[in-house]
């Protein structure tokens, strides 16, 4: 014979419970190494549990771009979200289920651990795009409507390029992106000096000399050797045995990078406009 089917009545005894707060603390890792982490909590709650509804509670996570800047500084592929949450909630008295209400016996709380693995891709795809990460660093490139523009479009697109390996990590793909959108940047205008095969610092010189509203005399040298440089420094990931760059280092030389293009490609929009 089957153990039969229990239904409840009106005078079974009831245990309820009130759910107050939930608070934890969630865990950035990635590679197996811890890169932070960051203290939440509900606002207060009063969710009884009777009747039986469903519901959802929002948690307000405080997270901002700082911190995102220090998990991808450490990141290594993959990122591991660890949640440990800790729920408040006070424990009632067992009553008759006719009854509707209880005193409160005591206040509790009860733990629970899950960890949520986000692949790369989605990270640097979609995690990131939605948290407003690499929106902070707004610079105009002026693209004027000629050759010269398009020949500066595609420097821009280059940098792009860097902006999108600085996400996966790969830091020499940075400098190596930048290098070209510097290439293409001392391309904008022909070369008319001398030389049958002029180095990047040959056209850089030249650039700036007929360029008009470009700096002149000291400050003009200082910025040459400045472009100069930086094309030093993002051609050693061409060499066969490159030297290891941190994230450091791709920073720097991205933000020069759209520097210098935001500064040379005002003078060339400027020209193009007859200025």
């Amino acid at each position: 014979m089957g153990m039969g089917i229990y239904i409840a009545t009106r005078e079974d005894p009831i245990q309820d419970y009130t759910l107050h707060q939930i608070y934890g603390t969630l865990f950035f890792s990635s590679g197996g190494r811890s890169s932070g982490q960051i203290a939440f909590h509900s606002l207060p709650l009063s969710l009884f549990s009777r009747p039986a509804t469903r519901g959802q509670v929002v948690l307000n996570i405080p997270l901002d771009v700082y911190q995102l800047r220090q998990i991808e500084e450490q990141r290594i592929g993959n990122v591991s979200l660890k949640f440990d949450f800790t729920f408040a909630f006070a424990k009632h008295y067992p009553v008759a289920r006719k009854e509707p209400y209880a005193p409160i016996e005591k206040f509790e709380t009860n733990f629970f651990s899950m960890t949520v693995n986000v692949p790369r891709s989605d990270w640097v795809d979609k995690v990131l795009p939605g948290l407003g990460y690499g929106k902070i660093h707004l610079v105009e490139v002026p693209l004027p409507e000629t050759a010269i523009g398009e020949r500066l479009a595609r420097a821009v697109a280059e940098f792009q390029q860097a902006q999108s390996y600085m996400l996966q990590g790969n830091y020499d793909k940075v400098l190596g992106h930048c290098r070209n959108a510097l290439e293409l940047l001392s391309n904008t205008r022909t070369y008319d000096g001398d030389k049958v095969n002029p180095s990047f610092a040959d056209k850089i010189d030249s650039l700036l000399e007929i360029l008009p509203g470009a700096p002149t005399g000291v400050r003009r040298e200082n910025l040459a050797r400045m472009l100069k440089d930086l094309w030093g420094f993002t051609s050693m990931p061409q060499h066969p045995s490159p030297p290891h760059f941190s994230r450091d280092d791709a920073e720097m030389t991205r933000l020069i990078t759209i520097a210098v293009l935001s500064y040379v490609g005002k003078f060339l929009s400027r020209e193009a406009d007859g200025e």
